[in-house]
């Protein structure tokens, strides 16, 4: 019996020694587990660091669009709400620079791979942003296809 647990403790110290390496964070990726969120693009972690999805532009928090029958809707309060309900678990994100406030730009999935921007665009609560990348344009052309969230009345985003 002696012979046998000090041949599996030979084998496993020979395999630590072998061939384990601990892989070192990469500074351009970060996970977050269920984000606060701020708004239909911006989010913080748990240690107060605040993100904001690249290449995508949301109405404002505040924003009201109306819907098809011409009722006035808070368009920016749902589109927080689409964003907290696809960001809940845990993201893997892909840092890409900072903003003109200084916010971090990332490009985010969930748990299922599923890239948030995008699906906020699909959904309609959010656009492309052409200014800065031709990502997301095909999103936002089957979003106003099926009039998908905004797309469903008329908005105006700054």
């Amino acid at each position: 019996m002696k012979r046998l647990l000090s041949g599996f403790l030979a084998f496993g110290f020979a395999l630590l020694a072998g061939g384990i390496t601990i892989a070192q964070a990469d500074p351009s990726s970060v996970l977050i587990s269920s984000p606060d969120v701020i708004d239909g693009r911006t989010f913080e972690d748990d240690a107060g660091h605040t993100y904001r999805l690249f290449a995508v532009r949301t109405p404002s928090l505040d924003a009201t669009c109306e819907d098809a029958d011409g009722a006035s809707y808070a368009c920016g309060e749902q589109a927080r709400r689409t964003l907290e309900l696809y960001s809940a678990g845990m993201l893997s994100c892909q840092k890409g620079g900072v903003d003109g406030e200084g916010v971090s730009l990332v490009r985010c999935f969930d748990f299922a791979n599923r890239d948030l921007a995008s699906r906020l665009v699909r959904a309609g609560w959010a656009l492309p942003d052409r200014e800065v990348s031709q990502a997301y344009v095909f999103e936002e052309l089957e979003a106003e296809a099926r009039r998908q969230g905004m797309w469903s009345g008329r908005f105006t985003i700054r």
